[in-house]
């Protein structure tokens, strides 16, 4: 009810002000009006996975399939916050078995981890902490990061970052593919694949084409943002490579919303994320 009438708002004050759009003297009133906007519909820049409908998602996703086994993925699991969650939902629905495959590459964040699983593995659910990298091949690469375990830690070296990068943060990492260690670990199903490594998620699917194709990712959760300004990947490559196999949605603070078709208008690089789910 308050949606439509904010809706019905913003439609009068466009057909009062319409006109005023595009010149110098409204230049910034639209600009602020933009700038609010951004928000409203799921671009935030530094908000916690709690707040941001990252949570409802993994607890919607876990609970739907709560009478069975489940796999998740939990790429750029940093120092925890989404295995917590993840351990705490499975908990709560009594999910009979929980497979956690968490990807970290920087040694710092692993005690982190290691005391988020102590803590909230109550069923003894089997979670395996790798210390690596996922990218389109393996071998080893630069870490880039401005203090060491930092949320900003990235395979690119960002142009464009929150804090600024140091050499002497960066460390040398290991790198396997996602093709790989689903091969090596025999993985047959995947329920929910969460990447939030700062850009490097589309080199991730690039390395992942083997599982792309026999369709073993049940649900996919990316983030897009300013990385992908230094990545060069644009949502459109997201769309080009996805959208034949998944619904692309984006993800809100209580919800998710259904992008049925591209538009350039979704290439906009404040941070936002999109769960995309086989058709």
């Amino acid at each position: 009810m308050m949606g439509t009438l904010l809706l019905n708002i913003f439609r009068l004050l466009h057909k009062i002000f319409r006109k005023s759009a595009g010149t110098v003297d409204y230049y910034r009133a639209w600009n602020y009006a933009y700038n609010i906007s951004l928000p409203g519909i799921g671009h935030q820049q530094g908000v916690h996975v709690e707040h941001n409908g990252e949570n409802l998602v993994l607890k919607n996703i876990i609970e739907a399939n709560k009478s069975r086994q489940q796999v998740i993925f939990d790429i750029g699991a940093n120092k925890g916050d989404y295995t917590r969650l993840s351990l705490q939902f499975a908990n709560q629905y009594q999910v009979p078995g929980l497979q956690l495959h968490l990807f970290e590459p920087s040694s710092a964040n692993h005690s982190y981890i290691n005391k988020v699983i102590t803590e909230n593995n109550v069923r003894n659910y089997s979670v395996k902490v790798n210390a690596l990298g996922l990218s389109d091949k393996p071998g080893t690469m630069t870490l880039y990061s401005d203090q060491q375990g930092s949320d900003l830690g990235s395979l690119i070296n960002l142009k464009i970052a929150v804090r600024d990068f140091k050499e002497t943060a960066s460390e040398t990492v290991q790198i396997i593919t996602l093709d790989q260690y689903v091969q090596e670990n025999k993985i047959d199903t995947i329920d929910l694949l969460k990447m939030d490594v700062e850009g490097s998620e589309f080199n991730i699917l690039k390395g992942a084409t083997e599982v792309l194709k026999s369709r073993k990712v049940k649900n996919m959760q990316i983030e897009f943002g300013t990385a992908n300004i230094s990545s060069r990947v644009f949502l459109f490559d997201f769309w080009e490579l996805l959208s034949k196999d998944y619904h692309f949605n984006k993800v809100l603070k209580d919800g998710i919303v259904r992008v049925d078709k591209y538009h350039p208008r979704l290439e906009n690089f404040i941070t936002s994320n999109y769960l995309l789910v086989l058709k």
